[in-house]
Parts: C-alpha cells; structure tokens; sequence
C-alpha cells in the first residue's frame, strides 16, 4: 500500500519539477532578451529618427559597427505617442531600414506601453519581445524595438526542445516508477 501510495505522490513532484524547470529557464532567457533590448534601443532609435528626420549617421550609436550590431529579425517603430501614428517602420541592417513581410503584432495602444511585453507575429516570426520606451529629447516620440523569439537559437526554440526532453525524461522515470509498483506489490 506504501508502494501505490508514494508513486503518485512521486509522479505528481516530478511533473512540478518539471514545471518549476521550465518557467525559471523561461525567466532566465526572457531576463537575457530583454537585457539586449535595453543595450540596442538607443542605437534601434538613433537609426529610426535619423531615417524620419533625413539625416545620416550621426556618431557612436547610429546603427553602424560591431557595437550596434543588431540581433537578426530586429524590428522597430517609432511612434508619436498622440496620435499613435506611426512615423518611422522598418527591420534594422547595419544603420538602414528594410522592409519584410514579417513583423509583429502590436497591441493597438502599443505607444501607451512603458515596458516589455511579448506578442505574437505575422509571416516567418511567431513571437516577439518588445521593448517600448519614450525617445530622448523628443517630446511625444515612442521608440518600439521587437526581437524574435523563434529561430535556431531562440527563445521558442529552446522551451520546445527543453519540454520536449522533461516530456521524455519524465515519462521513462513514471514507466519506471510504475513497473516497480506492479512489480513490488
């Protein structure tokens, strides 16, 4: 009876583990992103103003060199807080825009936002982490930077893969645990 008691019990701990591993490792990986939103966005709204205004590059953190090299997929927005009119839009490579066919999806108040949020989107990307903030010395401009989450080495797809591994290490440690019970009792 201690046997079928307890395995359960152990059954139940193993799958909160499990669930404890996975939303610390998502933590740890958002908290790494969202670090890297910080670093990238005076250099993301550098870029995205001097396109608006029509001036080139302007110095240290105008998108250019290795120190403003920009994630892959890098989108940003800027944005009059007003109006919520968007002013300047496009991928970042190097110091210039592009335009793409992905993108994410922003709530309709995103120039309302003060902080990180993650949203889903449209085309290649199915999620993002967005980092929206008011830009410096401009009075009602919002500066919007998005990096995706999925791809090789992103986010998205390093919780598949680790829920994939609990899933398998999981169920062979239950098979385990529940043919020594049958077994013992």
């Amino acid at each position: 009876r201690l046997l079928l008691t307890l395995a359960p019990l152990f059954i139940i701990g193993l799958a909160a583990a499990d669930a404890g591993t996975y939303s610390a490792v998502q933590g740890t990986l958002l908290h790494g992103v969202d670090q890297q939103l910080v670093s990238i966005q005076p250099s993301v709204t550098n870029v995205l103003t001097n396109a608006l205004f029509g001036h080139g590059p302007q110095g240290p953190g105008d998108g250019f060199g290795q120190a403003d090299a920009f994630p892959a997929g890098t989108y940003a927005e800027l944005i009059d807080a007003d109006s919520s009119k968007v002013l300047a839009v496009g991928y970042l490579y190097g110091g210039s825009l592009a335009t793409s066919t992905s993108h994410p999806v922003f709530p309709s108040n995103i120039a309302k936002h003060s902080d990180t949020l993650t949203v889903s989107g449209s085309g290649t990307c199915h999620s993002y982490r967005v980092s929206v903030a008011p830009v410096a010395d401009e009075q009602n401009l919002v500066s919007v930077v998005a990096v995706p989450l999925d791809g090789v080495d992103g986010v998205d797809n390093t919780l598949s893969t680790l829920l994939l591994f609990e899933i398998a290490i999981s169920s062979g440690i239950t098979v385990l645990v529940l043919l020594a019970t049958f077994f013992l009792v």
